[in-house]
């Protein structure tokens, strides 16, 4: 998956206000960046492994991929480790999140390429969330369908589609009644548009859209007001803009940042207007790329890039 899609953004069609920002504050100091404590998580004996959620009972949901390069997802709850296959397919499963009360979102992808989003009860019943909007082909040069991102303990999803065009918006599923979501400023081409990416208790969603000259903007949308923001170091030349990732029910953000012409993450962690950053000490060159937070605040996830290029989970314990 590109980059930019594990992003997410905001704006409900007809109905929010959009109010660009700079950024809301500066970097933290190194020594609140240092009290944060990471601990990798690897699926034993798989290729590379991504972190996508955690619920503020420890328990992470996330991906990972094989030597063949299949893709399976799993939950793990202390050392207990389940994998995960969409019923009736193999190797082209992702599990992008989970919330409280053990529901489990995610996507598999077809034979054309599309992407089709399921949701899994703590029962471990599977059911399909699928976009009305949302194409069903490989598209030119972008994959098309559903991807749900992120679920609440209410159980309101949010996530992308890819329409027949190529094109990303945003939607909100409320028990199977779909809102779209277009940020106004999000460009409109192939490949652009604009992704949820998570949504809290109160309902708060934070995102990420793709402008005209394809550079990334983090949003907030709080009951239809839209603010829009870029992390500390995210703009200038050679970058490529922000992502946000993952809310807290008390509004904590995360996410990242990376550079347009190399692989260069720097992930952030924003708690009241202040940005730190939020780099796993065993990164190497490629970065590390925060994607969720739990509800609770105090622990965030994602993955980074190892000296040898591998993707590795990981979980953050913020004080």
């Amino acid at each position: 998956m590109d980059g930019w899609l594990r992003f997410r953004l905001l704006g409900r069609a007809g109905a929010g206000t959009l109010v660009p920002t700079g950024p809301r504050g500066a970097p933290a100091t190194p020594a609140a960046a240092s009290s944060i404590r990471f601990r990798t998580v690897d699926v034993p004996g798989v290729a590379g492994t991504q972190v996508n959620g955690v619920n503020q009972h420890g328990v992470v949901a996330g991906t990972y991929v094989d030597q063949n390069h299949d893709s399976f997802g799993f939950i793990q709850d202390g050392a207990n480790l389940v994998t995960l296959n969409y019923p009736g397919t193999s190797g082209v499963t992702t599990v992008t999140s989970l919330n409280d009360r053990g529901t489990v979102i995610g996507y598999y992808t077809d034979s054309n390429g599309a992407a089709h989003g399921w949701i899994r009860s703590s029962d471990g019943s599977f059911s399909p969330i699928n976009d009305p909007l949302a194409g069903s082909g490989s598209g030119s040069g972008q994959f098309q369908g559903t991807l749900p991102f992120g679920i609440n303990d209410s159980g309101t999803v949010v996530g992308g589609y890819i329409d027949a065009n190529g094109i990303f918006h945003g939607f909100i599923d409320e028990n199977g009644t779909f809102t779209t979501v277009d940020a106004p400023q999000a460009g409109t081409g192939p490949g652009q548009g604009t992704f949820l990416n998570a949504v809290n208790d109160p309902g708060v969603i934070t995102g990420a859209y793709l402008d005209a000259n394809n550079i990334s903007h983090g949003i907030v949308d709080t009951r239809g007001v839209i603010r829009s923001f870029q992390a500390p170091g995210s703009t200038g030349p050679g970058e490529g803009g922000t992502q946000s990732n993952g809310i807290s029910n008390n509004g904590a953000l995360d996410g990242y940042y990376g550079k347009t012409a190399s692989i260069a993450y720097q992930g952030w962690l924003e708690v009241g207007g202040q940005f730190t950053s939020l780099n796993d000490p065993d990164a190497g060159a490629g970065g590390t790329l925060p994607l969720g937070i739990s509800q609770d605040g105090k622990t965030a996830c994602g993955f980074y890039f190892d000296a040898n290029g591998v993707m590795n989970g990981f979980i953050a314990t913020i004080p």
